[in-house]
């Protein structure tokens, strides 16, 4: 019967000591063992957590991104965290699409981005959880042309001031 109660506690000491690190949110760095036993309580952490980015524009918003498609018509700031421990964050740039080859640029926080075009993220903890994202940045606004028909007579405005001068009929 001790055998069982000395098992039990070998067991109870384990998850506390697993618990410990969970909560504080640092890996545990300790081994138990009983006389016949030795492990590294690291081996039964495990997260499946991805990490997170954050996109802050420049008039404050900010935006949460967990495996998507962005776009921004102004510079951007982004941010990264995670529960545990961030492993490497990257960027790709691709000013026409989003297509992206070769080696990743190390992404620090708080890294704005001004350019237009294409970017790829890519954080990693230490758990080998990855969140990939990708953000277009275009600032350039579009050329708009609205024809409308007013009493008989077909025009063509090119911009929103003409459209407000008459009335706002499109």
């Amino acid at each position: 019967m001790s055998k069982y109660i000395k098992y039990i506690s070998f067991i109870l000491l384990i998850l506390f000591c697993i618990l410990c690190g969970i909560i504080h949110k640092t890996k545990s760095k300790y081994f138990v063992s009983d006389s016949k036993t030795a492990f590294h309580i690291n081996s039964l952490i495990s997260d499946t957590i991805k990490p997170t980015i954050i996109v802050k524009k420049t008039n404050n918003i900010e935006k949460v991104l967990n495996d998507d498609e962005y776009f921004s018509d102004t510079d951007i700031e982004l941010n990264y965290y995670d529960n545990t421990k961030i492993n490497k964050a990257e960027y790709w740039y691709n000013e026409k699409n989003k297509n992206f080859n070769g080696n990743g640029s190390i992404l620090s926080l708080n890294t704005k981005f001004t350019k237009e075009g294409w970017y790829k993220i890519v954080v990693t903890d230490i758990f080998n959880n990855t969140n990939q994202s990708v953000i277009l940045i275009d600032k350039t606004p579009p050329n708009v042309t609205v024809k409308y028909y007013k009493k008989n007579k077909i025009g063509i405005l090119k911009t929103p001031k003409q459209i407000i001068m008459n009335g706002g009929i499109c």
